[in-house]
C-alpha cells in the first residue's frame, strides 16, 4: 500500500511540474507578438499566436494546481 502512494505522489510531482512547464511555454509562445509594436499590419497573425498560447496557459495551469503533490507521511 506504501508503495501505491509513493507512485501517486511521484505522479502528481511529474504532471504538475509538467504543467509549470506548460505556462512558462504559453509565454514564450507568445514572444512573436512582441514584434507588433514596430509591425503593426501584422496585427491579423496575432490570433494565431494567442489561441495556441491560452490553450496551453490553461492546461498548463489546470495540471500544476489539480496535481499538487502532498507530503508524505513517514
Amino acid at each position: 500500500m506504501r508503495e501505491r502512494a509513493y507512485l501517486r505522489w511521484r505522479y502528481a510531482a511529474i504532471l504538475s511540474a509538467t504543467g509549470v512547464t506548460m505556462v512558462l511555454a504559453s509565454l514564450v509562445v507568445l514572444s512573436p507578438l512582441l514584434l507588433l509594436i514596430v509591425r503593426p499590419g501584422e496585427s491579423g497573425e496575432a490570433p494565431a499566436f494567442i489561441v495556441p498560447s491560452l490553450c496551453l496557459c490553461v492546461l498548463g495551469f489546470l495540471l500544476w494546481r489539480g496535481f499538487r503533490p502532498v507530503r508524505l507521511a513517514n
